[in-house]
């Protein structure tokens, strides 16, 4: 038995937020053999179609429950308990403001022994341009078999910008306090790295006790926007300006 697989198989959460690769990294770990990688199981609305990406054979929770009362608490719990039963390294992802919704969640994250990968995106310029791209597209995710991708031109609005940059720094700090108090193991890994180098995603895998001798490193999704910043958004000259005023110009990469 290879050194990195678990004797017995691990679970997990992919703790994050909108617009930080979640959907790709899920889509890229239920492509190996031994995990099953779900999708945002606490999202608001039921599901109407079969999911582009991930592992869509457990329903959500509202689909399970549509009316909870006083007793979600419990139901959480059982919900929970039924994903973590089923075979295999299972997990699902979660994000930040999906967990102030079910605060529950955390209380079960401490009692059962779960491994987190804590997933950010080290530039909150490129979220805010993911966001707006989606926004204005209507397309959130763009399937790997799509041919060319519409060409996407943003405005930004200058006015709110550093205020949402700075919600979004607010909210990853956040989450990284609620990590350090709870006692699951926990991995950081940003986007960029995981776009930028394969051995990123070994780390996730070796992390999750996962064989890493023959990765599958295919998904059912690629990238969005691939053009430079400049490119994408025709204000960004006065972007520029304002986050070299406001002491942001490390999200700037022309």
């Amino acid at each position: 038995m290879s050194e990195n697989k678990s004797k017995k198989p691990l679970k997990f959460l992919v703790l994050t937020t909108q617009r930080t690769g979640s959907t790709w990294l899920i889509d890229r770990l239920n492509h190996q053999s031994e995990v099953e990688g779900h999708e945002e199981l606490f999202y608001a609305k039921k599901r109407i179609s079969p999911a582009m990406a991930g592992c869509d054979e457990y329903p959500r929770f509202v689909d399970k429950y549509e009316r909870i009362g006083i007793t979600r608490p419990i139901k959480v719990f059982s919900y929970l308990n039924g994903l973590y039963k089923r075979s295999g390294t299972v997990g699902f992802k979660l994000m930040y403001s999906q967990l102030k919704a079910f605060p529950e969640i955390l209380a079960y994250i401490n009692i059962r022994p779960l491994r987190i990968i804590h997933l950010v995106r080290k530039n909150h310029l490129d979220v805010i341009i993911s966001s707006e791209a989606a926004k204005s597209t209507g397309l959130f995710h763009v399937s790997a078999h799509e041919g060319k991708t519409e060409k996407v031109q943003l405005n930004l609005n200058t006015d709110t910008l550093i205020s949402s940059i700075r919600r979004l720094e607010k909210n990853v700090k956040k989450a990284k306090i609620i990590l350090r108090l709870n006692p699951c193991p926990v991995l950081e890994v940003a986007y960029e790295d995981l776009r930028r180098n394969d051995e990123e995603f070994n780390k996730v895998c070796r992390f999750l006790g996962v064989c890493t001798n023959d990765l599958n490193l295919e998904s059912n999704l690629k990238k969005r926007i691939s053009k430079k910043q400049s490119e994408v958004v025709s204000n960004y000259t006065e972007v520029a300006e304002i986050l070299l005023n406001a002491g942001y110009e490390s999200l700037l990469t022309g």
